[in-house]
């Protein structure tokens, strides 16, 4: 019993100490909550072994228990608190201002975080910090030239009939755009990729190849990622890969060339 008394006394004055010092550091904190805890099991081990004897008083069992709950309280509180006052209240990231018009108020984002921000994340990421649409965004953008506008869809001339005609301007491709790989080419490079990294999607292959300079449309991808094949034999004892090989077809004879590589390199299997 003394020595449960001199633990407590000493856990109550360490527990002191942290809330006062270490206010906001979860990892020693949660380390001081972890002793208390142990202490408190302790205590109860004591009272149900010694449960029918007067060993410790009921009326000292009860403040004991209610004094390491309440050091337990605190520091879980401690743990999300912090001596540090903010030096200036959050900035304001968005306000509507009314244009006299109507229909809804404008909206207008913080210049300076926008622009600090518009180059780490996109439109759909910065909408959600500025809860406004992505459009919103991209339109502020443009208004404090933080961005450069699209290539209009198409440009109205009034004819000399007094018709209006639109010309659409072609979607210009960057180098090494669709047209820069022959499907053969492509095949080659998405095997190639799987080959390396076997678990890789069509998205994870599709951002490989920007990465490698190529601007590859969905379509042609989903077409060439279909024609990779593999073909795989594993060892039915030892679970070892014997073969494994990336093709651009699923016929019986490109099985059967792979099946015979392996057989030169591991031998005839006593069954398959």
């Amino acid at each position: 019993l003394d020595t449960i008394r001199t633990a407590f006394n000493e856990l109550g004055g360490c527990v002191r100490r942290a809330l006062h010092t270490q206010l906001g550091d979860r990892q020693r904190l949660i380390q001081q909550r972890e002793a208390a805890v142990q202490l408190l099991q302790a205590g109860e081990r004591v009272r149900d072994h010694h449960l029918h004897s007067s060993l410790i008083p009921a009326e000292e069992y009860a403040i004991f228990r209610r004094g390491i709950q309440e050091m337990i309280d605190a520091l879980d509180q401690a743990s999300i608190q912090s001596h540090d006052s903010p030096d200036a209240p959050p900035p304001l990231l968005s306000i509507s201002n009314s244009t006299g018009q109507r229909g809804r108020p404008r909206i207008d984002l913080n210049r300076e975080f926008l622009e600090a921000a518009a180059n780490l994340r996109g439109t759909s990421d910065l909408a959600k910090v500025f809860h406004c649409s992505s459009r919103t965004v991209r339109r502020r953008m443009l208004d404090y030239g933080l961005s450069n506008p699209g290539v209009p869809v198409y440009i109205e001339y009034e004819a000399d009939d007094g018709n209006i005609v639109r010309f659409y301007n072609e979607v210009q491709q960057p180098p090494n755009a669709a047209g820069s790989l022959s499907d053969n080419e492509l095949d080659i490079v998405i095997r190639q990729i799987l080959e390396i990294f076997p678990t890789f999607g069509r998205s994870m292959i599709t951002g490989h190849l920007r990465y490698l300079g190529h601007q590859i449309p969905r379509e042609r991808i989903r077409a060439s990622y279909m024609r990779v094949v593999f073909h795989a034999f594993i060892d039915g004892y030892s679970r070892f890969i014997t073969g494994i090989r990336a093709s651009n077809n699923n016929r019986a004879q490109t099985v059967l060339d792979l099946f015979l590589d392996i057989i030169e390199m591991h031998g005839v299997p006593s069954r398959v």
